[in-house]
């Protein structure tokens, strides 16, 4: 209720009345906008009523858009892992909001057939190094390994070499652009993480055997830089020398840089193993080549040693190389054995 003046008496009536009670004027003669409303006035909502329909309203749309917000999330990729596999960011980031679990388990198909992957898993899986660490800073376990047997820093140290070399060592063969920096911000994110840089997966290699295998000269040098030991052994008692031996390459550099790296930390060139006693050497001249051969017997290989081999019996590394015909090789171990 409202109340109005009277323009016959001015004095003050309510806008309900059918009359001013002073003067006896009618409602149409007090107000004659409403005379052809049939006197009746037309009721003003109050404003706490607006605000109720506006905040109704305003709800309406944040649940229809959070439900759509959802409903794309999960329809789009129907799981984190497989949001991640796809490198899709912005759906994991969407799903992780929320509230799926980050470490939780599915299979995606493909290479991986129906083995289940954790998101950071087929994000190191995939070398998705930007991806891997969205996961990371969003609580991803690093220190869980996936159905094959291999931590997420494993997956990082398997990485191509990042150049092929000719046979002189100097011709460029092939070179791989692939995001050094961001792989090794991941390692270290890792590492951080509670990734241990000495983890042994099903094989019982450490990350450091797996980066040696693969000749990936920076990630050997971060994770000896972090501690990795240059001496762990593999189930057969292989060092990550051993495995360094044993690749017959053309990357000459790499070969050189990770001996170097090795050495300096430490590493023993007569390191031998469980099973036959075979030497990094022995290695060397069964399966590797000349450069390898050359680098152990400067540092120190003791070219006398013999080892026991299931294709040759007890051979010296010498021996060893007449036998699998590589004279070449045989020629610099001959330059360092005794006379």
């Amino acid at each position: 209720m409202a109340l109005i003046e009277c323009r016959g008496c001015a004095k003050q009536v309510s806008d309900e009345a059918t009359a001013c009670p002073s003067c006896g004027r009618s409602i149409m003669e007090v107000r004659p906008e409403i005379a052809n409303t049939g006197g009746c006035l037309p009721k003003r909502m109050p404003r706490l009523r607006w605000k109720l329909k506006l905040l109704v309203m305003v709800s309406v749309v944040t649940c229809v858009g959070g439900a759509v917000f959802v409903w794309g999330s999960l329809f789009e990729f129907g799981n984190i892992v497989k949001a991640a596999a796809h490198g899709n960011t912005s759906a994991v980031r969407r799903l992780l909001w929320l509230g799926v679990d980050v470490n939780a388990r599915a299979a995606v198909g493909g290479l991986t057939g129906k083995k289940k992957f954790t998101p950071l898993q087929i994000a190191a899986f995939d070398r998705s190094w930007g991806m891997c660490c969205l996961l990371l800073d969003s609580g991803a376990d690093p220190a869980v390994a996936d159905e094959e047997g291999l931590y997420p820093i494993h997956r990082l140290a398997m990485h191509e070499a990042y150049a092929l070399y000719d046979i002189d060592g100097k011709t460029l063969l092939w070179s791989q652009d692939s995001n050094l920096k961001a792989q090794l911000e991941t390692l270290h994110r890792l590492i951080s993480s509670r990734a241990g840089v000495n983890f042994r997966d099903k094989e019982g290699r450490t990350a450091l055997h797996v980066a040696v295998e693969w000749l990936n000269v920076d990630v050997v040098n971060e994770l000896v830089k972090n501690g990795a030991d240059v001496q762990s052994r593999d189930p057969s008692g292989r060092t990550p020398l051993h495995y360094l031996a044993a690749h017959n390459f053309l990357s000459r550099e790499s070969v050189g840089s990770i001996f170097g790296i090795l050495l300096d930390n430490g590493a023993d060139v007569n390191a031998k193993t469980l099973a036959g006693k075979v030497t990094p050497l022995h290695d060397a001249a069964y399966l590797g080549e000349v450069q390898v051969a050359e680098l152990l017997c400067k540092h120190g290989a003791d070219v006398s040693a013999v080892a026991s081999l299931s294709r040759y019996g007890k051979v010296t590394p010498l021996e060893c190389a007449l036998k699998a015909g590589k004279n070449d090789l045989a020629d610099v171990i001959r330059k360092y054995a005794p006379r």
